[in-house]
């Protein structure tokens, strides 16, 4: 039978692009294997039987046939997996999922956010991997306190039945084994979550949760290859570590994915020199933690807990959003979990979305909101320095990426304000195309995840400016001086406010792609552009 190799060209982003064509073929009932292994140049590929003809149409499709180049098979010996489209769940009460909502979604994972309260009323059983991400204002206490013991055990009952818990950072705390006196200290729905056979290497006091930062910045990072979840991985990369585990395994259940390699002087502050302290590189915890461990993957009943200590999703820029090599492993994760578990998700149904007038009147409070969050950026600049020298004082304003306070604060006012101006014009061009799809929609205007209060977690277009707008209006929280708050490299942030609002228009742009060719599909049959 005649089949044909696709793989990936040479751009930064070819592999995301290979794999959503894999996934909206397979959706299609189109017979898609990714190779693990294969002649010279095919290991990551995608291999594919029947249907050819239209596979050939869609490669003709500007939006989805970039970055693919395909070939004829050819005699050689394959090892192939089986490749399925994977539904994802990001957790939205708590923690920052717009990174791998964004990267999930580009890579063809058909992607949601789901609130605490949702997973306590079963809303797993839609579901192959559900995320974990990075936390909030308030850590892995603000995820598992409204999580709930409830919902974690929720999650584990879907880990056994063959799901798959994907984490970074305070996620993956959430999963690792502690000592009896820090567990005693977290809350006990920690205690009900599938966990990882490993410790963090890096053990905090209780004034820090019991969490030791090993800094925040670039590292090199080397993938440990022969595991599907390190496919197509080159022998080092550049990953963003941010306040996370370095981990220690405890048992050989635990298969590490990761090492860390060394830190990037210039782009890495280390834990140790967070608040201006002068501490050599090489004396830091992260540079003692060469060859340790920075990701993992565990078997647990007939699914998969998989815990990044770093975060491949983030971009290894300050801005965190351009994401690259690393977040493969995210996506990888994903399709390997979701080909080899024994469980299928129920589908998921969406009513139909009226048109109503009230979606152009959307559209144009975002634009409003960007237009005067630009004019905020741009009005701190003014600030008097007398206001802010103390925050910019490296003893008491946290460093980051290898740069001080005083860089942080006037390369974020420039950076914020050229992030408005352009997801502006970004949000104008795209507005028919997203109001005519009724996933993105649901995406860019639904107001939260949870009724209940949420620590930083996913808020919709037009809750999330105002969080933003919110947030430049001062320079105070609770009446002490802190601009951190406001501007600094963090996702927490009024500028990391704004780059989760570009994941998230990122992310509703590829759902409307994706809903387009999927419909069309499903009308003719067989994939169609």
């Amino acid at each position: 039978m005649e089949s044909l190799c696709l793989v990936e060209n040479d751009g930064p982003r070819d592999w995301a692009a290979l794999l959503r064509f894999g996934a909206l073929l397979a959706e299609a009932g189109v017979e898609v294997s990714r190779v693990l292994d294969g002649p010279p140049g095919t290991a990551g590929g995608l291999h594919i039987s029947g249907g050819l003809a239209s596979v050939r149409r869609l490669l003709c499709d500007p939006e989805l046939g970039t970055g693919i180049t395909a070939f004829d098979a050819g005699p050689g010996q394959f090892s192939l997996l089986a490749l399925r489209r994977p539904v994802v769940a990001a957790y939205g009460s708590a923690g920052a999922p717009y990174h791998h909502m964004a990267v999930l979604a580009a890579a063809g994972c058909d992607v949601f956010p789901i609130g605490a309260q949702a997973i306590r009323d079963g809303a797993l059983k839609y579901v192959d991997v559900f995320v974990m991400p990075g936390g909030g204002w308030e850590f892995m206490e603000g995820q598992l306190s409204r999580l709930g013991v409830e919902g974690a055990r929720a999650i584990r009952s879907f880990v056994e039945a063959g799901g798959c818990y994907l984490s970074s950072c305070a996620g993956t705390h959430c999963v690792l084994q502690l000592p009896e006196h820090v567990a005693a200290d977290w809350h006990p729905a920690r205690a009900e979550l599938p966990h990882l056979a490993a410790t963090s290497r890096l053990q905090g006091t209780r004034e820090t949760n019991n969490v030791k930062s090993p800094g925040i910045g670039v590292i090199a990072a080397h993938p440990v290859p022969g595991h599907p979840i390190t496919l197509g991985m080159p022998a080092s990369v550049d990953c963003v570590y941010y306040n996370g585990p370095i981990l220690e395994p405890t048992s050989d259940r635990f298969v590490s994915l990761l090492a860390c390699g060394a830190p990037d002087p210039l782009r890495f502050t280390a834990g140790e020199s967070l608040f201006g302290a002068s501490v050599q590189l090489s004396e830091t915890g992260i540079a003692q933690s060469t060859g340790c461990s920075a990701a993992g993957v565990q078997a647990h009943g007939l699914g998969q807990v998989v815990g990044f200590g770093l975060h491949p999703e983030f971009g290894s820029d300050p801005s965190m959003l351009n994401w690259g090599r690393a977040a493969l492993m995210v996506a990888n994760a994903a399709y390997w979990a979701a080909a080899i578990s024994p469980r299928h998700p129920e589908p998921r149904r969406f009513a139909p979305r009226a048109k109503t007038p009230d979606v152009a009147a959307h559209f144009e409070q975002a634009l409003a909101a960007l237009g005067r969050i630009a004019e905020k950026f741009d009005a701190l600049r003014s600030t008097d320095a007398a206001i802010l020298v103390q925050w910019l004082d490296p003893k008491t304003a946290r460093s980051a990426f290898g740069r001080g306070p005083e860089s942080i604060w006037s390369e974020t006012l420039t950076a914020g304000r050229a992030l408005a101006e352009s997801l502006t014009e970004r949000l104008a061009c795209e507005e028919s195309r997203l109001s005519h799809s009724t996933r993105a929609m649901d995406l860019l205007f639904t107001s939260a995840v949870d009724a209940t209060a949420q620590d930083f977690g996913f808020v919709g277009l037009l809750m999330g400016l105002d969080a933003i707008e919110t947030m430049l209006d001062t320079l105070s929280v609770q009446g002490k001086l802190d601009p951190y708050r406001a501007v600094a490299m963090s996702y927490l942030s009024a500028f990391g406010r704004l780059t989760a609002t570009s994941l998230l228009i990122d992310t509703a742009i590829e759902t409307a792609v994706q809903e387009r060719v999927s419909n069309s599909a499903r009308q003719q049959g067989e994939p169609s552009a």
